[in-house]
């Protein structure tokens, strides 16, 4: 199990604010946010790589850490079947956003939560974590919005206040408008 209460971790671009989730043995957990909002870091804190500056985090199994192939799919140093891995950390935030190649990745991930590996992938795309992860943390400038199933935590009220101010703004343009007529014999 993997418990974070109100941990917080401060240097640089990699900012963590009173965050506070929990991820059960054997779940697929994916971490979301745009640029900037602290999934990263927070992988990092799970993989004791970082240590909070607040707060509590409690990881019950020792982290595997994954590489990506260039196809999508986890490479392991070890197989994960030979009972030595039960939590692998992913750190897919640098990944560019590719429905086919990400389809193939959450799908592996997905598999090995199912074979009792806990999983937690840190990530800036949706694409397939919202149809394949046990549970979502959506996060924004440090700190969790939501935490859930995926069926509560994407919805638009705080994919809005997550995603929203971070496009630009749209300008107005002037279409031209067809309204179609029967022909008249």
């Amino acid at each position: 199990m993997i418990e974070l209460s109100a941990v917080s971790y401060g240097f640089g671009s990699g900012r963590v604010r009173d965050a506070g989730f929990r991820v059960e043995p054997g779940e697929f957990c994916a971490i979301v946010g745009p640029i900037g909002a602290g999934q990263e870091a927070v992988l990092r804190l799970i993989a004791g790589e970082l240590v909070p500056s607040a707060g509590s985090l409690r990881c019950d199994a020792q982290p595997k850490l994954v590489t990506l192939g260039s196809d999508g799919i986890p490479r392991f140093e070890r197989s994960p079947r030979s009972g030595d891995a039960r939590l692998v950390l992913i750190d897919a935030t640098e990944r560019p956003a590719g429905a086919v190649r990400d389809a193939g990745l959450f799908l592996a991930l997905h598999r090995l939560s199912g074979r009792g590996v806990t999983v937690v992938a840190a990530l800036r795309h949706l694409g397939p974590a919202i149809y394949l992860a046990d549970r979502v943390v959506l996060m924004r400038d440090g700190e969790v919005v939501s935490d859930g199933s995926p069926h509560v935590v994407l919805v638009p009220k705080f994919l809005e206040s997550v995603y929203a101010e971070r496009s630009q703004p749209r300008r107005r343009t002037t279409r031209a408008r067809f309204r179609l007529h029967p022909a008249r014999h």
